[in-house]
C-alpha cells in the first residue's frame, strides 16, 4: 500500500472510531437523561398523589367540632434498653412542624415550655409507655382536650449492597382524648447512612410527612366521633 493510501485509510478508521465513540457517548447521555426524567415523573407523580390523599382526608366535614380545643404534643426518643429522651433542642423543631398544621385546623396547641411546666418527667414517660391514667391526669393538668405522642425509634443494620451501616427512623404518633381514648395511630420511617444524626433525619422525616400525618389524625378523629 502507497504511503498516501495509508493516510487515507488511517484517516478513515479515525473518523469511522470517533463517529462510534460519539454514537455511544450521545446514546449513554440520553440514556441517563431519560432515566432522569423518568425519576423525575416518578417523584411527581407520587407528590400529586400524596396531595389527593391529603386533600381527601382533610375534606371528612369536623372543622367545627375542634374548633378552640386544646392538644398538647409530646415527643421523645426510645433507646433500645426501653428508656425515653424527652429533652432535646431538636424536638422543639418537631414542635413547631406538627402544632402549625393543627393550628391551621383550628386546634390550639401548647408551648414545649408549657407542657415541661406542668407535667413532671415521670408522668411524660408513662404517658409515652401507654398508661391510660397518666393521659388522663396530663389532659387535665394542663386542661388538654387530646394527647398526641410522638415516639421516636432507630435501629441500626447493615446495607446488603453498599456494605454499609445504615440507620432506619420511625416515628410512631398516638392521639387520645382527655379520657384516655385511643383516636388514632400512624406511623412514618426514613432511612439514613450510618453517622447521620438520628434526630436530624427524624427532624427531615417530620417535616416531609408532617401534612400527611396531621391530615390523617384529622380524618381519624373525624371518623371517631361519629362513632
Amino acid at each position: 500500500m502507497k504511503t498516501h493510501d495509508l493516510a487515507v485509510f488511517v484517516i478513515f478508521l479515525l473518523a469511522v472510531f470517533v463517529s462510534l465513540f460519539a454514537t455511544g457517548v450521545g446514546a449513554k447521555e440520553f440514556s441517563f437523561s431519560k432515566s432522569e426524567q423518568r425519576a423525575a415523573d416518578e417523584e411527581a407523580n407520587k407528590k400529586a398523589a400524596e396531595a389527593d390523599e391529603i386533600a381527601a382526608l382533610l375534606a371528612t366535614p369536623c372543622a367545627a367540632s375542634l374548633t378552640n380545643k386544646k392538644t398538647a404534643v409530646v415527643i421523645a426518643e426510645r433507646h433500645a434498653d426501653g428508656g425515653f429522651v424527652t429533652h432535646h433542642s431538636n424536638y422543639g423543631l418537631m414542635f413547631a412542624e406538627i402544632n402549625t398544621r393543627l393550628n391551621r385546623l383550628g386546634i390550639k396547641t401548647y408551648t414545649q415550655e408549657e407542657i415541661n411546666a406542668r407535667i413532671v418527667q415521670a408522668q411524660t414517660e408513662a404517658i409515652l409507655s401507654n398508661n391510660p391514667d397518666a393521659a388522663i391526669g396530663a389532659a387535665s393538668r394542663l386542661g388538654a382536650n387530646f394527647i398526641l405522642k410522638g415516639l421516636i425509634e432507630s435501629r441500626s443494620q447493615v446495607n446488603s449492597v453498599a456494605q454499609v451501616n445504615e440507620v432506619h427512623v420511625t416515628i410512631s404518633f398516638t392521639l387520645v382524648d382527655s379520657s384516655g381514648k385511643n383516636l388514632s395511630n400512624i406511623s412514618a420511617e426514613n432511612e439514613a447512612w450510618s453517622g447521620s444524626d438520628t434526630l436530624s433525619t427524624a427532624l427531615d422525616l417530620v417535616r416531609e410527612k408532617a401534612d400527611w400525618v396531621v391530615a390523617r389524625l384529622y380524618s381519624d378523629y373525624c371518623r371517631n366521633i361519629k362513632r
